[in-house]
């Protein structure tokens, strides 16, 4: 990260503007003292000390953050997620871009170093030595020249090293970036993958309840025929298949995007991936979890919270940047040059001619526009520090939310489990009794009905608790290893 120096929030605004109109000894004192502007301090902002949310149960052997994935012991889900890393586009985009961002950091360096410039020309006059002036002339004179200028800017007031400074954070930066990509691009395709399972366990959830109710809609048919049942019972329980029946198609669009959503995850073509993933597993479940720490680690682990501080540093470097434009600016340029000239097949040395100097190039008036880019420069600063403070406080409450909606998912899961089997036992109580003739049908109908939607809904709760347990994973800034600085580039 970038060096850190006093809190930019204690340093004014006017402190950053040296006077331009300075005697040639103060010049000199300051160019001593080091680059102009404001120096980098990484912003100091109180966090909680303990999350508000429970932290999830840990177990003996709790999983590393950065493969947190591999906690939920799903070997498809683990192979999909490493897939994803390689393949997919986004993190590639991402990957460019901290390239492209190295390569500026070496362009911006390369103001350190002088720069040069050649040339060089050839010259033959050409004599005619035929009587009849009809063949071929001769040259009698070959005139060659060549030259080089170099030019060295010499970085007195710091505003070449402030501008490097700007480029090496906003390479950092870029670095972030990608790895918040990482980071969300893990946490997308576990998300997707457990809402495919629960969607698939919903899928063949609704089609045994429409084969049972099918089943129950015949026998009261052949109670109809037989006297037994009413034809009020036959259009009930036919309304019931119905319902349950207009209810598929709707979990097989679920079933089919969560598929898709995972293919193009992976640089695939939505479709490419049906084979792959539509034969029926298990939601996935954590066997063991991760450790989220506190609050502060989310500074440590969360890249976009690294990025923003990133994205500061490069706004306190660019007011340097922006001050160094008020001072004079010092150069060395140097001329070395020389020619040869032939007659008649013997060259001689014309001349060698080398010079050196020094040039000070100072701008007098310029209507207050290197003033008005110190202005903007500022309050891009500004900008940047309270951006850093709302990416924290938006970092926070996304962890506090994500460990709330955990609990509350493993709540609610506990309540249907125990909801289903209360439900299991009143349908089968009730299809007795109707069977025995001791109760009519419309209770059984309320029993079957309560069933169904109340596996729906603990197939849905078994799928947020995984989910949702993907989303405090997420909000801790897990899928990266901080101590890696490699693995990314």
């Amino acid at each position: 990260m970038p060096s850190r120096s006093p809190d930019p929030e204690q340093q004014p605004a006017g402190a950053t503007r040296r006077g331009f109109l300075l005697g040639g000894a103060s010049l000199l004192t300051l160019s001593a003292c080091g680059a102009v502007g404001p120096d980098f301090f990484s912003p100091r902002f109180e966090t909680p000390i303990a999350y508000r949310a429970p932290l999830p149960a840990m177990s003996d052997n709790p999983v590393d953050l950065s493969v947190w994935w591999t906690g939920f012991d799903d070997e498809q889900m683990t192979a999909l997620v490493t897939r994803s890393i390689q393949t997919n586009l986004d993190l590639q985009i991402a990957a460019s871009r901290v390239r492209q961002a190295r390569a500026a950091y070496r362009q911006t360096g390369a103001a350190r170093l002088p720069t040069l410039a050649g040339s060089s020309s050839y010259q033959g006059r050409a004599q005619d030595t035929s009587p009849d002036k009809t063949n071929a002339s001769t040259y009698d004179s070959l005139l060659f020249d060549a030259g080089f200028d170099a030019t060295w800017e010499l970085d007195v007031f710091g505003g070449t090293e402030r501008a490097i400074e700007a480029a090496e954070a906003g390479t950092q930066s870029a670095i972030e970036a990608q790895r918040d990509v990482l980071v969300s691009l893990t946490a997308e395709v576990a998300t997707n993958y457990v809402e495919l399972r629960g969607a698939q366990r919903r899928l063949a959830l609704a089609n045994e309840a429409l084969n049972s109710q099918q089943q129950t809609l015949n026998l009261v048919q052949e109670q109809v025929t037989a006297g037994v049942a009413t034809d009020l019972d036959r259009v009930r329980q036919r309304a019931q298949v119905a319902s349950t029946q207009a209810a598929i198609p709707g979990i097989k669009v679920d079933v089919e995007q969560a598929m898709n959503r995972i293919a193009v995850l992976l640089g695939q073509p939505p479709g490419s991936m049906a084979g792959e993933l539509e034969r029926r597993k298990k939601i996935p479940v954590a066997i063991i979890r991760a450790n989220v720490g506190i609050p502060a680690d989310l500074l440590r682990r969360r890249p976009d919270l690294r990025q923003a501080e990133a994205n500061l540093a490069q706004a306190s470097a660019e007011i340097g940047v922006a001050v160094a434009e008020l001072y004079p600016k010092f150069s060395i340029p140097a001329t070395l040059s020389f020619g040869t000239s032939a007659i008649a097949q013997f060259a001689t040395v014309q001349n060698i001619v080398s010079t050196l100097a020094a040039a000070v190039s100072v701008t007098l008036f310029d209507g207050g526009a290197r003033e008005a880019a110190i202005d903007q420069a500022e309050e891009a600063r500004i900008q940047a520090l309270l951006t850093y403070k709302q990416a924290l406080l938006l970092a926070l409450e996304e962890a506090e939310n994500a460990l709330n909606g955990y609990k509350e998912a493993r709540d609610r899961r506990s309540a249907l489990a125990s909801a289903v089997a209360s439900y299991s036992d009143a349908y089968n109580l009730a299809n007795e009794l109707y069977k025995e003739g001791a109760q009519g049908f419309l209770d059984v109908l309320d029993a079957q009905r309560q069933l169904t939607a109340a596996q729906q809904d603990l197939a849905t709760a078994e799928t947020d608790v995984s989910t949702t347990l993907i989303a405090v994973y997420k909000a801790v800034g897990g899928g990266w290893n901080p101590a890696d600085q490699t693995r990314i580039r």
